[in-house]
């Protein structure tokens, strides 16, 4: 298969699922997470932080699949995606983890209660 028919069948796809297919916003994640998870698990090697950023990934687009906008690359989309989401997770954690530092469980169990 030729590098153009590549492209236009997943250009195909992606419009397909904008357009609310099921199928082809399963064949995206199905074809797109080994390749997610990899990058991702590159970035942070934690591999909870890495499922959880690649479900929300998916949520979120199909949440608003109809505002998306074109794409020449779908790989490339996702992994530029992907990137920022898994930055946001690692700086969340490091808040967490700061905010943690020199607490015993007493307070912190106060203040997730208020």
């Amino acid at each position: 298969m030729s590098q153009s028919t590549n492209e236009h069948d997943e250009e195909k796809l992606w419009r397909n699922f904008r357009d609310g297919d099921e199928k082809a916003f399963s064949l995206i994640y199905t074809r797109f997470f080994p390749v997610l998870y990899q990058y991702s698990y590159h970035i942070v090697r934690e591999e909870n932080i890495v499922k959880d950023c690649i479900q929300n990934l998916f949520v979120e687009l199909w949440r608003s699949r109809s505002n998306l906008a074109d794409t020449d690359s779908v790989k490339y989309y996702l992994l530029k995606a992907i990137r920022r989401k898994v930055y946001r997770a690692i700086q969340k954690e490091s808040v967490y983890v700061e905010f943690m530092e020199g607490r015993d469980e007493k307070d912190v169990f106060f203040f997730l209660r208020n």
